[in-house]
């Protein structure tokens, strides 16, 4: 059986805006993606990598608001 949107689901915009999220901050900060990945789920803490997920989430954020 084959779904078939007329329209991209919501869910599926938002998926697709924050995929490679962490590879993109580690590249901008000279971290591993895996570090970024444990400061966002607590398992270490940076507050210099906490700021830059932040500041990223809103920034796609934004663009999901555009875009619906």
């Amino acid at each position: 059986m084959t779904l078939r949107f007329k329209a991209t689901p919501p869910e599926l915009i938002t998926a697709s805006i924050f995929r490679g999220m962490y590879t993109e901050i580690a590249r901008k900060l000279g971290v591993s993606p895996q570090h970024v990945r444990h400061v966002a789920l607590g398992k270490t803490t940076s507050q210099r990598v906490l700021r830059e997920i932040l500041r990223e989430c809103r920034r796609r954020l934004a663009k999901v608001e555009r875009a619906a």
